[in-house]
């Protein structure tokens, strides 16, 4: 029946186990051996794979570097500098201009007190200021001829000054009067440490023609009025020059 031939297999496989175990741990154990006395062989050929530190790279600037966006970074800079400057340059007092910072040369009765008004600069930052503008007005100075400005950095204004001289003196009943060569008439100046006498005299020393005002016309005369007609002074001038007996 298959049921004893089952359980007579069985039987037999029970009996003839501990002599397999035995044989397969004998193999095992061989097969151990082998394998052991083979590893320096394959521990040459076994290669462990190298461990690195990763690589950290910068972040790339092409795109600001070249072409294009180099030059917005550019434009950039100069913008930011221009603007940084500007302001300094409106801002900082070493870039206005005032009292002392303003010197008049060529001068002889005529203060810094007197022309400094004149330039109208007072307190302007110097890139506002031309020298055209401040040479016409200091020549609405009574006593100015002519004027050279010339504008320094960062706040220096220098101003030569000629002043008018005078050809003759006017007798009037407000004391004695320039008069100029267009015909002009000014209150004389003295200048300090000078005296009245002084300036009734040429540079060499002689006496300026006088003329006598007998109408008193010339009671409130400036340089804008023409107080002695310029044609009729020459000609008198030219008389005395000629008959010097008549000063």
């Amino acid at each position: 029946m298959p049921t004893r031939n089952y359980r007579a297999e069985s039987a037999a496989q029970r009996h003839a186990s501990p002599y397999r175990r035995k044989r397969q741990t004998r193999r095992a154990g061989n097969r151990m051996r082998k394998l052991e006395a083979r590893l320096p062989e394959f521990a040459g050929r076994i290669q462990m794979p190298a461990l690195a530190m990763p690589r950290l790279h910068p972040p790339r600037l092409d795109g600001w570097t070249s072409g294009r966006h180099a030059s917005k970074l550019l434009s950039g800079f100069v913008f930011v500098a221009a603007l940084a400057l500007l302001t300094w340059v409106q801002t900082d007092y070493h870039w206005f201009v005032y009292a002392d910072s303003v010197s008049f040369r060529g001068t002889t009765y005529l203060t810094h007190d007197d022309l400094f008004p004149m330039t109208g600069a007072n307190g302007w930052n110097i890139f506002w200021l031309r020298p055209e503008d401040i040479r016409e007005n200091v020549m609405q100075h009574p006593y100015v001829a002519d004027a050279n400005v010339r504008i320094e950095l960062p706040n220096r204004i220098d101003v030569r000054v000629t002043e008018p001289e005078p050809i003759a003196v006017w007798m009037t009943d407000l004391g004695p009067m320039w008069v100029l060569a267009d015909g002009a008439v000014l209150p004389i100046r003295v200048p300090e440490g000078s005296t009245l006498e002084a300036q009734l005299l040429t540079d060499d020393g002689r006496p300026l023609p006088t003329i006598v005002d007998m109408q008193r016309a010339a009671q409130a005369v400036t340089r804008l009025d023409q107080a002695v007609d310029a044609d009729v002074l020459h000609t008198g001038l030219a008389l005395i020059a000629r008959v010097p007996e008549l000063v």
